[in-house]
């Protein structure tokens, strides 16, 4: 489990400051294959939470034949909000580069799927994008 460098591989994704402090950020398994870029779901997460109109969201990816995979975004709004998908893949476009944008499109839902501890249950998603 260590690498050559003394490493233990988890499978998380991780960065540490300067003062030594670890964060982790995402699991490689969560990450995008959109055109041979890496992306993390849990980066377009944090940005669209910012959004006044979203209460709660989770990205995946979704297989497409021309590009790998492609973000598609599950938003759980806020009550009484009248946002659009338009709107909403348009305030990801101003914060992101190309590769990271919701190409496979938004889908907006009641609730997001979490386990007791508050992990997203991403794999309900991916199973509800075949569903659909």
């Amino acid at each position: 489990m260590f690498d050559s460098e003394g490493f233990l591989r988890t499978g998380d994704i991780g960065y540490y400051d300067d003062e030594g402090f670890v964060y982790i950020v995402g699991r490689i398994k969560d990450m995008i294959n959109y055109k041979g870029y890496k992306v993390s779901p849990v980066e377009i997460e944090n940005i669209l939470l910012k959004h006044p109109s979203i209460k709660d969201v989770a990205v995946v990816g979704k297989p497409d034949r021309r590009s790998g995979e492609v973000a598609v975004g599950f938003i759980v709004k806020e009550e009484g909000a009248k946002v659009t998908e338009d709107e909403i893949c348009n305030y990801v476009s101003k914060f992101v580069s190309t590769q990271k944008r919701l190409h496979g499109g938004i889908h907006f839902i009641d609730v997001i799927p979490k386990n007791k501890g508050g992990k997203i249950l991403r794999n309900e998603l991916r199973q509800k994008l075949e569903q659909l």
